[in-house]
């Protein structure tokens, strides 16, 4: 089961996040380029999609074993919120430029700290989930 779980996520995760950052060009706070806004998203979404899929009940209809649905509503739902809380792209004059780099660079460090704490907590959560 831990694999089968694992697998899923890994591939909802890795779709949903080539959608977001090569398919709607979603970039992460300090543009640090495509690839690694896509890992960044895609370890986001690994870990809330497998931790979500393991702790919401089970609904729908199983493959080999695994409740497929509740890993695809969670790995939505998140990048529907990344999606929605993603600041505009481009700055239209060079003040905003300067301030938006700025307000990246703090952004970056405070996002940056709250991946690592989200990464262990949700860490917490499957490991919790497999071993009760």
């Amino acid at each position: 089961m831990l694999i089968a779980d694992f697998i899923l996520a890994f591939i909802i995760a890795a779709i949903i996040s080539a959608v977001l950052a090569f398919g709607l060009g979603w970039e992460r706070p300090g543009r640090a380029g495509l690839w690694p806004s896509f890992l960044f998203i895609f370890f986001i979404l690994l870990v809330v999609t497998w931790a979500g899929g393991v702790w919401v009940t089970p609904f729908g209809t199983p493959v080999w074993g695994v409740y497929w649905l509740p890993f695809v509503v969670v790995g939505l739902v998140l990048a529907l919120v990344l999606l929605a809380i993603s600041p505009p792209r481009r700055p239209r004059t060079r003040r905003e430029a300067v301030e938006q780099s700025r307000d990246e660079r703090e952004a970056s460090t405070v996002i940056g700290g709250f991946f690592w704490v989200m990464l262990l907590a949700l860490g917490v959560a499957i490991v919790t989930h497999y071993v009760a």
